[in-house]
C-alpha cells in the first residue's frame, strides 16, 4: 500500500512537471526572454551623408534621436580597428563641442578588433544644435596607436539634412 502511494505522488509530480512544459512551451504561460535593450532611430531622423576619410571609412548616416546624436560608420576595406570614444571630437560649425556618449561595432582601444569592408559601427554624442548646419568629427592622432590612423573628416555640411 506505501509503494501505490508513492507511486501516485511520483505520478502526480511528473504529471504537473509535464503540464508546466507543455504550458510554457505551445504558449500558455510563457517564460519572458530577458533581450538587449537597443537603441531606435527612425529613419527620418537620420541622414545619408556618405563622407569618406581616405578611402579606408566612411559616414554613411547622422542621426538624432530626443537626446543623442549617432553617426553611423562604415569600414571600406578590412583592417584592425580600435577607438578610443573620449578622444573623438564632435564640433558643429558654431564651435560647440558635444560630449561622446557611447560607442558600438567596434572595440575599445588598444584592444583592436579585425574587421572587414562593409562591416559598420557606431559613435553617439550628445544632441546636435538644430542650428548646426555643418560638423567636423575627427579623433586624437596618439603616439601609443602607432601604425593606426586618426579619422578626420572636416565641414561636413548637413544643411540637405531634415531631422
Amino acid at each position: 500500500m506505501k509503494s501505490s502511494k508513492i507511486l501516485m505522488i511520483v505520478i502526480l509530480v511528473l504529471f504537473a512537471k509535464i503540464s508546466t512544459f507543455a504550458m510554457n512551451e505551445f504558449g500558455q504561460n510563457p517564460k519572458k526572454i530577458p533581450t538587449k535593450k537597443i537603441i531606435v532611430t527612425k529613419s527620418n531622423n537620420c541622414c545619408y551623408l556618405g563622407v569618406d576619410h581616405q578611402n579606408k571609412v566612411r559616414i554613411n548616416q547622422i542621426c538624432k534621436n530626443k537626446s543623442i546624436t549617432t553617426f553611423e560608420l562604415e569600414f571600406l576595406e578590412s583592417s584592425q580597428v580600435c577607438t578610443i570614444i573620449e578622444n573623438v571630437t564632435f564640433v558643429d560649425n558654431h564651435g560647440k563641442k558635444y560630449k561622446p556618449k557611447g560607442y558600438s561595432g567596434i572595440s575599445n582601444c588598444p584592444d583592436s578588433i579585425p574587421v572587414s569592408s562593409g562591416d559598420r559601427f557606431t559613435w553617439s554624442f550628445e544632441l546636435l544644435d538644430t542650428s548646426a548646419t555643418s560638423f567636423s568629427l575627427s579623433e586624437v592622432e596618439l603616439e601609443e596607436a602607432s601604425g593606426m590612423n586618426a579619422w578626420q573628416w572636416r565641414d561636413v555640411s548637413i544643411s540637405h539634412c531634415r531631422f
